[in-house]
């Protein structure tokens, strides 16, 4: 393995707890001793060839037990297998774009389904796929088609949506309203639920474009959503406060976290909907960056813990500049109660694609346009 950073340092800072938090940890903080080491592992694409950014992954899917991750290249409009155990590709699946059994032009996300097919989410359709390329089910999600929701001008679920499980609920978020929402759809009977998540509607509010023929630009963060422990997570780069759906009961809870290092929530600059210049078009991106963005939820079953990343860009003279990165890491119990929190000071770059896999956080980089993943080992 080659080392990515030095490979042990320390960090330590002042405690921080929330109300509820299991007795299981008696500090405030589990991580004010927390020490990490980092390696880069590289994937063995052997006469494969993976398409890759430079720091994004692309769309990427995992399988439940965290042993395969999938990646999609457009170029050849293939979803490619990579065993992460053994570090190599196994497997490739080929799917045609146009005809009856087409994915389309712009495949905007992948996952692995229960039953090992593939669902693909499209801005027209949310299709369903086995690993031979044939088409098996194709949904179009307007208000016409499903019963209990009324879209603003019939508009599309599509472009975020996720099949749960096997495959017989679907869930979306809209976000286009006045106040977001959770749609859970019955794919048997396309009849739909919708929940609240008015505490994520001021996502929208980060969004600008620059329009002009040959130059058009439009930048916009999201309400995002994983699923995670029989559980569907609503969050947003934006805000600390969470939504927690229990598809079992039907009930959606509200929880926030008493933060210590990080701001709770980005402060809208009152920028612009519309750049007049490429030149504050870039400009209104690094100040929406200079500030916290909130990621995404790991389990870490070794622990029994949740992780969650959040960074915050360091300001910088130029939108040209390459901004570093603030790092943090945060900790909560079973419950959901924020246990503890770091700063992880030696890091400057900012992280891309990240998953949890046997108690390491894994990060995606490119490695000589080679798939590789910095792997981070923590102990505390």
């Amino acid at each position: 393995m080659r080392k990515l950073l030095p490979i042990l340092f320390l960090i330590a800072f002042a405690s921080c707890g929330e109300k509820g938090v299991s007795e299981k940890y008696k500090s405030d903080n589990i991580l004010e001793k927390l020490t990490y080491s980092v390696d880069t592992v590289v994937v063995d694409s052997g006469e494969e060839l993976l398409v890759l950014g430079n720091e994004y992954i692309g769309n990427w899917s995992l399988s439940s037990d965290l042993s395969r991750i999938f990646t999609f290249s457009e170029k050849g409009n293939a979803i490619q297998e990579v065993d992460l155990d053994n570090l190599s590709v196994i497997g490739q699946y080929t799917f045609e774009k146009e005809g009856p059994d087409g994915t389309g032009d712009r495949v905007m996300g992948i996952q692995e389904l229960d039953n090992h097919q593939f669902a693909f989410s499209t801005y027209f359709a949310t299709y369903v796929f086995d690993r031979s390329g044939k088409k098996i089910k194709e949904y179009k999600l307007t208000s016409k088609e499903i019963e209990g929701i009324d879209l603003e001008d019939d508009f599309v679920l599509n472009n975020n949506a996720k099949i749960y499980g096997v495959g017989k609920n679907l869930y979306a978020i809209q976000q286009s309203s006045i106040e977001s929402q959770l749609i859970k759809v019955d794919l048997n009977e396309m009849k739909a639920d919708t929940l609240s998540l008015a505490k994520l509607s001021k996502t929208r509010n980060f969004a600008t474009m620059f329009l002009k023929p040959g130059a058009m630009r439009f930048y916009s963060l999201s309400i995002q959503m994983q699923f995670l422990r029989d559980q569907v997570l609503l969050f947003s780069p934006v805000t600390n406060t969470i939504y927690v759906f229990n598809p079992n009961t039907n009930l959606i809870e509200e929880k926030s976290f008493a933060h210590k290092l990080v701001p709770l929530e980005k402060e809208w600059g009152d920028y612009p909907r519309e750049a007049n210049s490429l030149e504050e078009f870039n400009a209104i991106m690094a100040a929406v960056n200079a500030q916290i963005h909130f990621g995404r939820f790991f389990w870490d079953d070794t622990r029994k813990l949740y992780f969650r990343l959040s960074q915050k860009g360091k300001e910088i003279a130029s939108p040209d500049q390459k901004m570093n990165h603030e790092t943090f890491i945060h900790a909560y119990d079973e419950n959901l109660h924020l246990v503890g929190e770091a700063k992880l000071d030696e890091l400057q770059e900012k992280l891309y694609d990240q998953f949890f896999k046997d108690g390491k956080l894994w990060s995606y980089v490119n490695v000589e346009d080679e798939l590789g993943f910095a792997v981070f080992t923590f102990d505390f």
